[in-house]
């Protein structure tokens, strides 16, 4: 007599397959914890012509982001063994796409350099490569650390999942009404929460000022790298020289205060 059994096996998919197996690693590799940092919005209806950011702030966190890693290098990092870590000097923000049964993950290469429109195009591009069947280069993939963005989707909370060799990962939800919230998985054996607590409050005011200078529509001119205005700067400094004008490798205009000129 055949006993039929009470349950029946469902093979994963190849890709389900290779993300088990990449999780599986990162387990055993770091020590995960998680904190969240939330952010009310100003009216963003400003952004309704920019179609795929409408109603999202990914590109401005990416943006926010690349800009302070500077002063949270941890951030951008790598364990290497109990005695030490790797600081990993270029800043590759890596943006997850997935539209059910293809998830990717590709790179923002040099994501310092580039300015909110440059990084804006980037993200562009990089849905237009993830939705075409064209070759994917390896430096498409080499992102140091990840943001994925679950803006307008029904959920209050989300708790992301390091990948393999990375020491953060950052989550995006919420909606433009009731405002966003940015979580952060970090490995422990790198950073500790007061140090991730720093970091979030560091990106979420560098958030709010980009949207109040985008939103504003007499901006004036400000630092390049942490995005404080003229006025600011002349407030700060008593001798009243504004900012500092440099020409990057590519030849592009830099404007720095003086503590991130101090510091390039």
């Amino acid at each position: 007599m055949n006993i039929q059994e009470p349950h029946s096996v469902v093979p994963f998919n190849l890709r389900k397959r290779k993300e088990i197996q990449n999780l599986s690693k990162a387990f055993t590799e770091q020590i995960p914890s998680t904190l969240a940092i939330s952010i009310r919005t100003t009216d963003l209806s400003k952004r309704a012509q920019m179609n795929f950011f409408q109603g999202s702030i990914l590109d401005i966190v990416c943006f926010s982001l690349s800009r302070v890693v500077r002063s949270f290098p941890k951030v951008n990092a790598r364990y290497k063994d109990e005695k030490s870590y790797f600081e990993i000097r270029d800043i590759n923000i890596g943006i997850a796409f997935d539209s059910g049964s293809n998830l990717k993950v590709l790179a923002i290469p040099d994501s310092a350099s580039k300015s909110l429109s440059e990084i804006q195009l980037r993200i562009l591009d990089m849905l237009e490569l993830y939705e075409s069947n064209n070759t994917i280069h390896p430096e498409d993939f080499s992102h140091t650390i990840t943001v994925t963005d679950l803006t307008g989707m029904d959920i209050a909370f989300v708790v992301p999942t390091l990948s393999s060799g990375q020491s953060t990962i950052l989550s995006i939800n919420g909606n433009c009404s009731e405002g966003f919230l940015i979580t952060c998985t970090y490995d422990h054996r790198i950073m500790e929460g007061r140090y991730v607590s720093e970091f979030l409050s560091a990106l979420k005011a560098q958030v709010l000022q980009i949207m109040k200078s985008e939103f504003n529509q007499n901006v004036e001119i400000s630092c390049s790298a942490c995005q404080k205005t003229l006025s600011e700067e002349i407030e700060l400094d008593a001798s009243n020289r504004g900012l500092v004008v440099l020409k990057s490798a590519k030849n592009s205009e830099v404007l720095l205060c003086r503590v991130c000129f101090e510091g390039w």
